[in-house]
């Protein structure tokens, strides 16, 4: 039975004194009092008639020495059991337990069967005490770094628990773990042993905290790697363990689930063997792990075709072999026609005749890898004439023979006026030349002069510049009238005196955002083009499409590479956006090495725009034909995706500053040229050329680069010979006008 604190209980001093007392007066010693109770433990007296003052006089001279023991004021339960076995004897106590929580003593004495409790200040209570006390929910734990643990404390007594509210928390060693108010303890970064006490009204308890820095999670540096065994072999990955300065469960293995498909040494390196898929696992010595998928495959390094060239009638099948065989990744093949109007090619490589002529047939995979095949389709008409169409052929020579005859004219006005203006231009020696081209088209009607005199002027003035042009001036009146003669030279001649442009299956963005090959255009398209008065997506008509070569003909390319894959075929030159050096600028064979590592700008598919650099040139032949694509009024448009503009007109684009920020020319800068400049009225050109061909080419700007002198009147000459000679020839090879 638990008994409350009897009254009869005593402090230390008080018994002491008491104790003092009785043996001064009765004369009793220690050791006969200890014979006595020795005496009643074996039964010579029972148990009625031993003294109770007696035993309680007995313990107190045990709590007496024992206190005095160790010179520290309070009981501890090792010198209170000697005490005890040395005075008392063994066989005279039982049930003796040491309550930690309250750090107080209850014992049983065999002679009375009385129970009592001692404190740890040394006092005597009879019976059995539950002590008020502290108790906590937890003796001790384990946290890792930065993990936290509630600590719930309670006061115990005889009336039972209650919980603690109040209470004062601290630890001490605030380096490894804190504790707030309330009791809830942090690790700190730092591992260690500390002590976490929790104190009211002068009782404590205690909870002994350790503190590791353990690994709680492992990471793959990837959860999807894929190996192609036709690229690189090896693949790297790299394990992480969190916290990154854990202090246990650090060591990490690399594993990999089947090794005849990879291996895996332990820094992570994969080495691929075989196709196929598998698993990698990181784990440590703490049985955390994570895993990725490993997978391992081939991608064609080339391509064949069965034939390398055809020279047929009629259609025929062509068949693609990928190397290597073993080959499983980026196997499709796309087929294409450089030249659907002589042959077609399906998803399955069968070639169909559609007309007679050379085309060449490439078949491409998905990572790049192609091949080709040069087709001649030959006509079975055997009766028909060589060079067929020689009537359409004869007419428009004939027309573009009357164009050139009166070219002359207008030629010499270009002599004239050349020497009439100290500041070498002027605009009636301008388009004096471009009148003459006009009248020399006009048998093919009023587009063939506006092509004269618009494409002449517009087109012409913001040329290269180099010195053919130059050299060229001269002897314009002879030149033309020998026009009609030379209409029949050669493809590649129709070419090689003005600027070129891109290739065969080069695609033209539409202002819907489909794609067409540069050869399919029809002229009647509206294109996607960047307004630079804006700095924004526009839309504009085909201004003129020029087929330089009409037939196909072997030309150098230059095959320009840019660091996201977008490539484009160039012939002779190519107009494009240089970020770095804020203009437009024309790409050439002999000027490509400047610009590699330059930016350009090309359209992505959510119709921002982003940058991509210039990486490779390389310069090859190919059979091809050769396009010049010029939009109204913006001159821009958007080829294989990048913001191209006509080698011949790329400096227009440059009349004003540009803001390299918003691609847009700079507003300010812009008002500052037209204000000190001035501009053309189409007053001064309404003698020369319609008013809509004045609006669609911006002719009105003109005046702002001349006037600066970036235009020269011999580039103007040139020009104006140059189109006014090959009008006729561009008429008769199926050029989109308009």
């Amino acid at each position: 039975m638990i008994q409350k604190k009897s009254k009869n209980g005593v402090t230390l001093v008080a018994l002491v004194i008491t104790i003092v007392v009785v043996f001064i007066i009765a004369g009793i010693s220690i050791s006969a009092l200890t014979g006595q109770m020795n005496g009643i433990t074996k039964g010579e007296q029972t148990k009625t008639e031993v003294n109770v003052d007696e035993e309680r006089n007995a313990l107190g001279i045990v709590v007496q020495e024992t206190m005095n023991s160790n010179n520290k004021g309070e009981i501890e339960e090792e010198p209170l059991r000697n005490h005890l076995d040395e005075h008392i004897y063994p066989e005279n106590y039982t049930n003796f337990e040491h309550r930690e929580e309250s750090k107080s003593y209850i014992l049983q004495m065999v002679p009375t069967q009385n129970w009592y409790t001692i404190t740890k200040d040394g006092e005597i209570l009879d019976g059995i005490v539950n002590l008020p006390m502290i108790v906590l929910d937890k003796d001790n734990a384990e946290l890792n770094w930065r993990e936290t643990l509630q600590l719930n404390a309670i006061m115990r007594s005889d009336e039972g628990d209650t919980p603690i509210t109040d209470a004062i928390w601290r630890s001490d060693d605030l380096s490894i773990v804190v504790v707030d108010d309330n009791g809830l303890v942090t690790a700190q970064e730092k591992s260690g042993v500390a002590t976490v006490t929790v104190e009211k009204d002068g009782l404590k308890a205690d909870c002994v905290i350790t503190v590791k820095n353990t690994v709680t999670m492992l990471e793959l540096s990837e959860s999807d790697v894929t190996i192609d065994l036709s690229v690189e072999k090896t693949h790297q990955v790299t394990g992480k363990y969190y916290p990154e300065d854990a202090d246990t469960g650090i060591n990490l293995t690399y594993t990999i689930a089947d090794t005849s498909i990879a291996t895996v040494n332990q820094n992570g390196l994969i080495t691929g063997l075989k196709n196929g898929e598998t698993e990698l696992t990181l784990s440590n010595d703490m049985g955390i792990s994570t895993k990725a998928t490993i997978k391992v495959v081939t991608s064609p390094t080339g391509i064949k075709l069965d034939r390398e060239s055809v020279t047929t009638t009629g259609s025929f099948q062509l068949h693609a072999t990928i190397i290597p065989e073993t080959a499983n990744v980026n196997t499709d093949l796309t087929w294409s026609s450089s030249n659907n109007r002589i042959v077609k090619v399906d998803d399955s490589g069968y070639v169909r005749k559609a007309g007679s002529g050379y085309a060449v047939i490439t078949v491409k995979t998905e990572n790049g890898k192609s091949a080709t095949c040069q087709v001649t389709i030959k006509s079975t008409n055997t009766n028909r004439p060589s060079g067929g169409g020689g009537s359409s052929g004869g007419g428009g020579s004939s027309s573009g023979g009357g164009g050139s005859s009166s070219g002359s004219s207008g030629s010499g006005g270009s002599s004239s006026s050349s020497s009439s203006n100290n500041n070498g231009w002027s605009p009636e020696g301008l388009l004096a030349g471009a009148a003459g081209a006009a009248i020399g088209a006009a048998v093919a009607g009023p587009v063939g002069a506006v092509v004269g005199g618009v494409i002449g002027v517009v087109a012409g003035i913001f040329g290269q510049g180099n010195s053919n042009k130059g050299s060229s001036s001269s002897g314009s009146s002879s030149s033309s009238s020998s026009s009609s003669s030379s209409s029949s030279s050669s493809s590649s001649s129709s070419s090689s005196g003005g600027s070129s442009c891109v290739a065969d299956g080069t695609l033209i963005t539409l202002a819907n955002g489909e794609k067409v090959k540069v050869e399919d255009l029809t002229g009647d398209e509206t294109l996607l083009v960047w307004n630079m008065f804006t700095g924004e997506y526009d839309e504009a008509s085909i201004g003129y499409i020029i087929n330089h070569d009409g037939e196909h003909s072997k030309h150098k390319i230059i095959h320009a590479y840019f660091s996201d894959g977008t490539d484009i075929e160039i012939i002779k030159d190519h107009g494009f956006y240089d970020i770095e050096l804020n203009k437009y600028i024309s790409l050439t064979e002999t000027n490509y090495k400047e610009y590699i590592g330059h930016h350009f700008v090309k359209q992505t598919s959510n119709n921002q725009l982003e940058k991509i650099k210039l990486v490779n040139v390389i310069i090859e032949e190919k059979y091809t034909g050769v396009y010049e694509v010029v939009t109204n009024k913006h001159l821009t448009c958007f080829t294989n995706d990048i913001l191209s503009v006509s080698a011949m007109i790329e400096e227009f684009c440059n009349i004003f500053e540009i803001d390299r920020e918003t691609i847009s020319y700079n507003q300010e800068r812009m008002e500052a040229d037209i204000e000190k400049y001035g501009l053309f009225t189409y007053e001064d050109f309404e003698e020369y050329i319609p008013e809509e061909a004045f609006e669609l080419y911006n002719v009105q700007y003109l005046k702002i680069p001349m006037s600066k002198g970036y235009i020269k009147q011999e580039e103007i000459n040139f020009l104006i010979k140059y189109y006014h000679e090959n009008i006729d020839k561009l008429i008769k090879k199926n050029v989109t006008l308009f």
